[in-house]
Parts: C-alpha cells; sequence; structure tokens
C-alpha cells in the first residue's frame, strides 16, 4: 500500500501569498496586453507571431496529410498491380492445365499435334485407337484395293 502523504491545512500567511502571485499575474497579464501581446502556449508572444506558429503547425498537419495518402496511392497502386499479377498467372494456370492433360501428353510426347483441332477432319475426332470408325484419316482402318495381281 503506498503512503499516504500528509496533508497541511492553508495557513493564513500561505492564502495572502497565493493571493499576492494571482495579483501578480493578473497585472503582468494586463501589462502585455497592453503591449499587443497574447499568450499562446505558455509565452506571451505578438499576434503576428501566434500566426505564423498557427500556419506552420496548419501546414505541417497539411504534408503529413498529403504524405499519408500519397502512400496510400501507392499501397493501393501496388496492390492493383500485385492483383492483375496474380490474375493473370491464374489464368495463364488455368490455360496450361487444358494442355496438361494425359491426352495431350500422350501427344506431345508422340509427336502428334492436337488431332482434335485439326481443320480437315471438321472437328471429328481421329483418335480411333482400337475402334473401326471410318472417317478418312490416316489412323482409320480402311481397306485399300491392292494394285498388284
Amino acid at each position: 500500500m503506498e503512503r499516504v502523504r500528509r496533508i497541511d491545512p492553508d495557513t493564513p500567511e500561505k492564502i495572502a501569498e497565493r493571493e499576492q502571485k494571482k495579483q501578480a499575474a493578473l497585472e503582468f497579464a494586463e501589462k502585455m496586453k497592453a503591449d499587443g501581446k497574447v499568450q499562446y502556449k505558455g509565452k506571451w508572444v505578438t499576434e503576428d507571431e501566434k500566426k505564423v506558429a498557427e500556419q506552420k503547425i496548419k501546414d505541417d498537419k497539411q504534408k503529413k496529410k498529403d504524405a499519408e495518402e500519397a502512400k496510400k496511392k501507392a499501397d493501393e497502386a501496388a496492390a492493383a498491380a500485385l492483383k492483375a499479377a496474380a490474375d493473370k498467372a491464374a489464368q495463364e494456370a488455368n490455360n496450361n492445365q487444358d494442355n496438361n492433360t494425359r491426352s495431350n501428353r500422350f501427344n506431345r510426347r508422340h509427336n502428334r499435334d492436337d488431332l482434335n483441332n485439326d481443320p480437315m477432319n471438321n472437328g471429328t475426332s481421329t483418335n480411333n485407337y482400337g475402334s473401326n470408325i471410318n472417317n478418312n484419316s490416316s489412323y482409320s482402318t480402311q481397306n485399300y484395293n491392292s494394285t498388284r495381281r
């Protein structure tokens, strides 16, 4: 538990001293006001000095606010660029996903072009591995008459 300090009751001398200090402060304030000075942040200054100090504070606040706005805009621009890069990467990943199917890997490994998009066969599938569907492709099982006799 903290110690309680002793509080002395006011004595007539202390009361008189306090009143004398108040009176001296009021007289000093009247003298300064007569000289055209005002109290600003605990100091007696002229009106012009007060306006300059207030303008400096206002300018500092404005600079700080502008710096915060510039930082915020830069952060937003960086976030937008990062989002655009992420979207582009996702789009490329999505495009590459279609090219990485098992059949596409097989076709690339065996030097076959994309057989499903061949313009010569009108979009019909030419992957007839094991089936006897005839669509006039090089992979069909069509019988040809031999010219030898």
